[in-house]
């Protein structure tokens, strides 16, 4: 249960993105804060969805669930450096998400 609570957060998480992105780019074009956060995030998710195409072209569809299940595993491992790195990575994003859509007045 709790793998499926982290994707639905994460997927909460990417909503807000795009809601982020569309208010920032209402703006005319001057490289607003909004702007700068929504283009960093994704080009993040484009890196992350060309490293996933990479991974499937690699490892065949049977080595990524592998693979995903081996990192869900080490995610729910306690003390796991990479569940840190993963946690620190979640609230950062959900903070500037969070700061954006507090501080947002276009």
């Amino acid at each position: 249960m709790r793998g499926r609570i982290f994707w639905l957060i994460w997927l909460l998480v990417g909503c807000q993105l795009v809601w982020t992105a569309m208010r920032a780019f209402q703006a005319p074009w001057t490289w607003n804060p909004y702007q700068l956060i929504s283009v960093l995030f994704f080009v993040g998710l484009v890196f992350g969805a060309a490293w996933l195409a990479l991974l499937w072209q690699r490892l065949g569809p049977a080595g990524l669930r592998a693979r995903i299940a081996a990192f869900e595993g080490e995610l729910e491992t306690p003390g796991s450096a990479v569940a840190l790195r993963w946690n620190l990575a979640f609230w950062i994003v959900a903070g500037a998400l969070v700061f954006a859509y507090f501080r947002m007045d276009l």
